[in-house]
């Protein structure tokens, strides 16, 4: 493993969907259609009292990214890395613009110069943290630009020495939040470690795949599948695709990159799909991706009668790997599930 997840913070999504994304949701947090740092979808935390929480296999040490901004300029705790509820590395945003680094217990570990953030300008923030009473570490990058590099520090207070989630705190200054990625250091280059200020953009189905043989249709006309999961904002009941035949297999074609000028590097593609499952027997759903005429499967998850998220990351093209996606190859790529 080495990405854990990747969110674009509102594109496609809508408030009531924060809690199907997220793992733990407090306060008001709000999705806007247009607050993005690329006039797209981003969540805002206006009041200290709104949290995200995303959480993930516990590590020692983590690596986060995110792009944020901040409307007036009030000391904001951007990201708390947390063992349960223990905060052990809080990377803050000064009322100066400074980048401060302290541990969970308040100890200030490091201070920038100010003047580095801008109110009402977006930046890109993201950091490297390694757990440890007497060895951890802490280096943060500012738009690519390295800012904090921290050794043989204490950050650690208290728990095991790990982390398994990552707290983002709303502001009054409106914290406002996009492309925000998470990965680990387990995996290969160039997936294992800061990647650069990064985009994350959403696209939805454009039309059915090669294969389309889920037998049930809300609405039955037209007798397309992928009009009934192209929804901007998720509509649950009414319209869908579904099926209880093992190995019945959906699959669609994604809208190609909105990404002008190109795309330098691709680090990683994620599935989502927001399933349930009907009644009291067991289903379950296998995450599927076709690339260069060939399918290739995900990791199977049961589903619940509730309409939840289930999501698959593919840190490189599994048609060409280990060679990192191109963007004709996600493109190209046809996207969707299988029933087990």
């Amino acid at each position: 493993m080495s990405l854990v997840y990747l969110d674009c913070c509102g594109d496609f999504y809508s408030t009531a969907e924060l809690s199907k994304r997220w793992d733990v949701v407090s306060g008001t947090p709000t999705v806007g259609p247009t607050i993005g740092r690329r006039d797209g979808g981003g969540i805002l935390l206006s009041a200290t009292s709104a949290r995200l929480e995303k959480q993930y296999p516990a590590l020692a040490t983590m690596v986060a990214g995110i792009a944020f901004k901040l409307d007036s300029m009030v000391a904001t705790d951007l990201l708390t890395f947390r063992e349960g509820s223990i905060n052990h590395v809080v990377i803050r945003v000064t009322n100066t613009g400074a980048i401060e680094v302290l541990n969970g217990d308040g100890t200030q570990l490091a201070i920038s110069s100010a003047g580095l953030v801008f109110a009402g300008f977006y930046s890109y923030l993201e950091a490297t943290v390694t757990i440890s009473n007497a060895s951890g570490v802490v280096t943060v990058d500012l738009n690519s630009t390295n800012i904090h590099t921290l050794t043989s520090e204490d950050t650690q207070n208290g728990g095991t020495a790990v982390t398994d989630n990552i707290e983002i705190e709303g502001s009054p200054g409106n914290l406002t939040i996009d492309d925000f990625y998470v990965l680990d250091t387990t995996g290969s280059a160039p997936q294992n470690t800061r990647l650069g200020d990064t985009a994350v953009w959403g696209i939805l189905p454009q039309g059915d795949g090669t294969t389309n043989s889920f037998g049930t249709l809300k609405p039955s006309s037209p007798t397309t599948s992928f009009d009934k999961v192209d929804d901007p904002t998720p509509d649950d009941d009414a319209t869908y695709v579904a099926s209880g035949v093992a190995l019945a297999l959906e699959l669609f074609d994604m809208a190609d990159l909105p990404v002008p000028g190109g795309v330098s590097a691709i680090h990683g593609v994620q599935l989502n799909h927001l399933s349930r499952k009907d009644g009291i027997t067991a289903r379950i759903f296998t995450p599927k991706v076709r690339s260069g005429g060939t399918n290739y499967s995900g990791a199977s998850a049961p589903l619940t009668t509730s309409y939840l998220y289930y999501r698959e990351l593919w840190d490189d093209d599994p048609d060409t790997g280990p060679s990192l996606w191109t963007e004709a190859g996600v493109n190209a790529a046809e996207f969707g599930v299988e029933v087990v």
